[in-house]
């Protein structure tokens, strides 16, 4: 059995497959997606993103204690390589960029192009047995049609990031999910988000020095301009 994730006082029994880790990811982050027609696309990201983890040496290290904060092999490579093997230049590498940045966060094109094309990794041979069968590339094609914004590149750029957030919200819950057996609540309606966002910093709003001052007043500020058209700001 491979495992995505181990409990070293509990037997192997109570650790969580590979392959159940990968689907349950790839539902939660189709289901966040499907808001703006990207399913099939976040989907297969939370097919791909620890796919690394089938290597002998990524088993080894979940096996055993180890010395904080010791961290693993690399384990996000293999999905980027995989997504931009599997989809292409375009897509697949969107994807690449929210599989290899998962954990570390969006790296920078040549960081990403040097880990999809040049790093050296550990063999993750046989992985397609715990992601199971995934999207076609046909399939891929967001169901939903975008306003495009007129900054060149801005618009895959964008969405780049909306796969990302997907990917990293759900990886977060299924992991949570496993190790503390809780499931969070559905997120509330925006109105009450909003409330909740004004009433904690109404707290924070405290004139007790210069700097709480000038804080203060660069909120008032870009509060005021959400009041204006869409556009962006800087």
């Amino acid at each position: 059995m491979i495992y995505a994730h181990s409990k070293l006082d509990a037997p192997r029994s109570e650790w969580e497959p590979l392959a159940d880790h990968l689907r349950d990811v790839g539902r939660r982050a189709a289901e966040f997606a499907a808001d703006f027609g990207c399913e099939s696309a976040a989907r297969a990201a939370g097919l791909l993103h620890d796919i690394g983890k089938a290597s002998a040496a990524y088993q080894a290290y979940i096996s055993s204690p180890q010395p904080s904060p010791q961290r693993g092999p690399d384990h996000s490579t293999a999905g980027a390589r995989e997504a931009e093997e599997l989809y292409g230049p375009h897509l697949g590498r969107m994807l690449a960029f929210a599989i290899a940045g998962h954990h570390a966060g969006l790296a920078d094109f040549p960081e990403l192009n040097r880990r999809v094309h040049e790093k050296a990794l550990e063999d993750y041979a046989g992985w397609q047995a715990h992601a199971g069968p995934l999207p076609v590339a046909a399939s891929m094609a967001p169901t939903r049609v975008f306003r495009r914004s007129v900054h060149p590149g801005f618009s895959e750029a964008f969405l780049a990031r909306m796969l990302f957030s997907c990917l990293v919200d759900a990886d977060f819950l299924a992991t949570e999910r496993f190790y503390h057996q809780v499931e969070r609540e559905p997120p509330a309606d925006l109105a009450s988000l909003r409330t909740r966002l004004m009433q904690h910093l109404a707290r924070m709003r405290r004139g007790d020095t210069e700097l709480n001052r000038l804080r203060s007043a660069v909120l008032d500020h870009a509060v005021a301009k959400a009041s204006l058209d869409p556009g962006l700001f800087t």
